[in-house]
């Protein structure tokens, strides 16, 4: 599984990078490439000259069981489109998603990836939003563009988030014994439904981390490629490199991760890896001259060139280093108790790397107002939900060994649910957080306004003809609709549309002298709707010159 997520995914990377410089379509290269691919994939497969069996009901079950958080994310997606009042749309809009869709969209105009010390570090969420707008505008009108990407983002992120659960099962039900199916069944089942908790995609959602969702199943694939070591180290130690690069596209800090696994790997490996020939010496030489090329000349140049922005500040829920702490002390004595050369090493190996990153990221931040600053709180945040997430396959199997076939393991599996829903719930610890699951929040509509109004809003007023924004117009949402208005508009602007961003941040809805400097970036022609019948006086008296160049509609 770790193959099928990692290979591809490196593979849409280089291609937006290709078709950047050889000038082809971001689309239909990326499907030649996979076409090719599964072709030689298929040609393997029969070289083996293997006999094709069917799987047993057991197996089957097992390999269903880390599907039920997709699964119910799939059902509460479609419930949206039919309970009213629920988001089917307007769950993608909150927090950087206007920025993430802005990167996308810059990536569909340069047709791929444009690589230098001034451009994105890590465009890989933003390539795969662009892979999926590409494809989405043919036959699309100029004005139906935003509605069409907003779509896209929607598309994409609904596919992060059920792989996200996926590998959250397999990861978990790699910690459980194989033999012991019904437990590998139970602990994938559970596992898949925790990245739909608050604390893992309903944070994403609030803060529109969409590179969260691309970096949870990289970090987790790189675990289960770890937990197949004992077969197969040299295929392990290859993809681990590949991981190492994926997470450099995405949040690099993380790469603390693919790299302790891989020190492991040869560590506890290295007659094996020094003895690997032929084909698969090859396909390692080559994972690892990847890595070294991509992070010598992307990620190295980037790093060193803002090195003051690991000290940035940003928008993360204030999660408590003691959490943490619990759950390290937690997984340690879990793994000692589960025992394996293996596991248990990589599981010190991943805690160790993983303390490492934040203590740099910690120190990095030590000429700060606070310690916990962005960077470091949202390093902790993943450190603990990869952490959580293994803590519950180490949990069940504890569970599988201490109890027997009948009702005690029931009710002994029950109370670790609960047990699991409880510490979740007590993630929340600022009073009067609004700290809804993902399926909540799409049910319930609480997102970018009630249901998808406002957001069926902004996108009309995106598709008009001129600019348009709003002012005093009665709309609750005027403040959110404009905010999209403009970072859409900031497009076509000077300055990377800098000043207009930052007015999507700051314009104050009752200041007159913020909407005279949005028109005045806006230019002639601009519309602004409104229900005060005195705004195109207050505009004349306020900034005459641009006031003339604007139409104010009543709305």
């Amino acid at each position: 599984m770790a193959t099928l997520v990692l290979v591809p995914l490196l593979s849409a990377l280089y291609e937006m990078m290709v078709t950047r410089v050889l000038g082809l379509p971001l689309d239909l290269t990326l499907a030649a490439v996979f076409a090719v691919g599964g072709f030689l994939a298929v040609g393997g497969i029969l070289r083996t000259g293997g006999r094709l069996t069917l799987p047993s009901g057991a197996t089957l079950g097992v390999w269903a069981a880390p599907w039920l958080g997709a699964a119910v994310w799939f059902g509460t997606l479609i419930a949206s489109h039919l309970i009213s009042g629920a988001s089917a749309l307007a769950w993608i809009t909150r927090g950087d998603s206007a920025n993430n869709l802005l990167f996308a969209r810059l990536i569909v105009e340069n047709n791929g990836i444009t690589t230098g010390a001034a451009e994105n570090p890590v465009p890989l969420p933003a390539g795969l939003l662009a892979l999926v707008m590409a494809s989405n505008r043919h036959g699309v009108s100029l004005a139906a563009t935003v509605r069409s990407d907003v779509g896209a983002f929607a598309q994409v992120w609904m596919l992060l988030i059920a792989l996200s659960c996926l590998l959250a099962g397999i990861a978990a039900a790699s910690l459980v014994e194989r033999q012991r199916t019904v437990i590998v069944a139970l602990v994938g089942a559970g596992a898949s439904l925790l990245p739909l908790s608050w604390f893992i995609s309903g944070i994403s959602l609030e803060y529109g981390f969409v590179n969260v969702n691309v970096l949870l199943p990289v970090v987790l694939a790189a675990w289960i490629a770890y937990s197949n070591v004992r077969e197969h180290p040299d295929w392990v130690l290859g993809l681990l490199c590949v991981a190492g690069t994926l997470v450099l596209a995405v949040w690099s800090p993380l790469v603390v991760v693919p790299a302790a696994l891989a020190l492991m790997v040869v560590i506890l490996k290295w007659k094996a890896i020094l003895a690997t020939r032929g084909i698969a010496l090859v396909l390692l030489v080559a994972a690892f001259f990847q890595l070294a090329v991509y992070g010598i000349t992307l990620t190295l140049p980037t790093f060193l060139g803002e090195r003051g922005s690991l000290a940035a500040v940003g928008g993360i829920y204030p999660f408590p280093p003691a959490l943490l702490g619990a759950l390290v002390l937690l997984i340690i004595c879990l793994a000692a108790v589960r025992g394996g050369q293996d596991i248990f090493w990589g599981t010190m190996a991943l805690i160790a790397g993983l303390g490492a990153g934040l203590g740099v990221l910690l120190f990095s931040n030590r000429s700060q107002a606070t310690l916990w600053g962005y960077y470091p709180q949202k390093f902790l945040w993943l450190f603990a939900v990869v952490v959580l997430i293994l803590v519950a396959g180490f949990a069940g199997d504890l569970m599988g060994r201490a109890t027997g076939p009948g009702p005690l393991r029931w009710i002994a599996f029950a109370a670790l649910a609960g047990a699991f829903a409880s510490t979740l719930s007590l993630t929340n610890f600022v009073s009067g957080y609004d700290a809804k699951n993902v399926v909540a929040r799409v049910l319930t509509g609480d997102s970018f306004g009630q249901g998808d109004a406002a957001t069926e809003r902004f996108l009309k007023l995106a598709g008009e003809p001129a600019p348009t924004v709003l002012w005093h117009s009665g709309d609750d949402n005027e403040g959110q609709i404009n905010f999209w208005l403009l970072q859409i508009l900031s497009e076509d602007q000077p300055e990377d549309g800098f000043p207009l961003r930052y007015l999507a941040y700051t314009a104050d809805q009752k200041d007159i002298g913020s909407l005279c400097s949005i028109i005045k970036l806006t230019g002639p022609g601009t519309v602004v709707l409104t229900a005060e019948s005195s705004l195109a006086a207050d505009l004349g008296a306020a900034c005459p010159a641009d006031a003339k160049k604007v139409v104010v509609k009543m709305d």
